[in-house]
């Protein structure tokens, strides 16, 4: 680069971006490790050695994409408050609301039922006013379910199907 280094180009965007150096110097190698490369490439490239830097930034990007889709921000007015999906039992509507039961906590935030339900696929409605994460499933009664949390929740008429489906394909015995 004419005007500015690859270096110089780092401490401008920050060590948090992923990058993948590509140059006919090898001195720059140890370096460019100092400066949180994901990887270093010598010219001529092969194909072989591109394809596998390529699969690591994907396997590292994958990762933090995973990490960020397990975090929902609920909104309680005049803050945010980060939540870990897999930290939620259920959810209950309430007409224009829904209380978000966590740990042995919850969270009251004005949303709808059905909105989060066809947004969070870890989630399923068993109940007109409730669902819950598949995750947290203890025990699926006739007209219940417990969950591991030890709450007892009720199981609607018409959402029986939508849990009979669940439980088809894993079922032992």
């Amino acid at each position: 680069m004419p005007e500015l280094e690859g270096f110089d180009l780092i401490k401008i965007v920050g060590i948090e971006t992923k990058i993948i150096l590509t140059t006919a110097y090898n001195e720059y190698a140890l370096k460019s490790y100092d400066f949180g490369v994901l990887d270093y490439l010598m010219k001529p490239i092969s194909f072989p050695r591109f394809y596998d830097a390529i699969k690591k930034y994907k396997s590292i990007s994958y990762k933090l994409n995973n990490e960020l889709d397990d975090i929902i921000y609920v909104n309680l007015g005049h803050e945010y408050f980060s939540l870990k999906l897999d930290s939620v039992y259920f959810i209950q509507g309430q007409g224009d609301y829904v209380e978000i039961y966590f740990d042995d906590r919850k969270l009251l935030t004005r949303e709808n039922l059905k909105e989060l339900e066809s947004k969070y696929s870890d989630f399923i409605r068993i109940h007109k006013s409730y669902i819950v994460n598949k995750t947290k499933i203890l025990r699926i009664k006739t007209n219940s379910i417990k969950l591991q949390s030890g709450k007892e929740l009720p199981i609607g008429r018409q959402y029986k199907q939508n849990l009979k489906r669940l439980i088809e394909n894993r079922t032992l015995g």
